[in-house]
């Protein structure tokens, strides 16, 4: 296992803060989260990894992902597979108007034009879509530090943003409803929604819904 990651090889999700497990607190908490303004359609994943979240996804939703790493994609489960194409989402073209939500946890840090992404992703979306997400939480004393040795660990990261740059950044594209709050993970499997208003103070990870 290699501690500082500088791409996207078969050792990057060999670590303990990227490994998933399908039916874990943080994946039902995120599923739940999505079936509050969607219940059903397409879900299209950016970055699923060995695709953990999109297999449980895949009981609610017709589920589609793009990953960067091949080598991430041949170690996801026989059946996930085919659900699974290899690509850099800041060069893969996405078809206007297909999905009901497309899902990106941890993954719009590590792009080096977060704007355009979000905006491709917004067309992307039918009218009553959703966009959700996490990124670090680069504000108040906790996030700060996390992103601080996030940034240092991990070496693909190019956008650790502020909160309201995000939020900026989400209305540009067109969204018109966006909700950010706090994600405190504990371990791979479970997590904490923080909704109280100062979230951004002790929050490592910040989670957004926009509509």
């Amino acid at each position: 296992m290699t501690l500082i990651r500088r791409s996207y090889n078969s050792g990057y999700f060999d670590n303990a803060l990227h490994r998933t497990y399908p039916n874990s607190t943080r994946n039902r908490r995120r599923i739940e989260m999505i079936l509050e303004h969607q219940q059903r359609g397409r879900l299209l994943e950016i970055g699923p990894a060995t695709g953990q979240f999109l297999d449980l996804a895949s009981n609610w939703f017709d589920t589609e992902g793009i990953e960067i790493s091949a080598d991430a994609i041949k170690s996801a489960s026989s059946d996930l597979r085919p659900k699974i194409r290899v690509g850099n989402i800041e060069t893969t073209p996405l078809p206007a108007r297909r999905y009901n939500v497309v899902a990106a946890f941890n993954i719009l840090e590590h792009l080096h034009d977060p704007a355009a992404v979000v905006d491709k992703i917004g067309k992307s979306l039918t009218p009553d879509g959703c966009c959700v997400g996490t990124v670090p939480c680069n504000s108040g004393p906790v996030g700060r530090v996390y992103t601080q040795i996030t940034n240092f660990f991990d070496r693909t990261h190019r956008s650790t943003l502020e909160p309201e740059r995000w939020r900026q950044l989400f209305l540009n594209a067109g969204f018109t409803h966006i909700d950010l709050f706090g994600e405190l993970p504990i371990g791979p499997r479970f997590c904490i929604h923080v909704r109280h208003p100062h979230w951004f103070q002790i929050s490592p990870n910040m989670m957004f819904v926009c509509r």
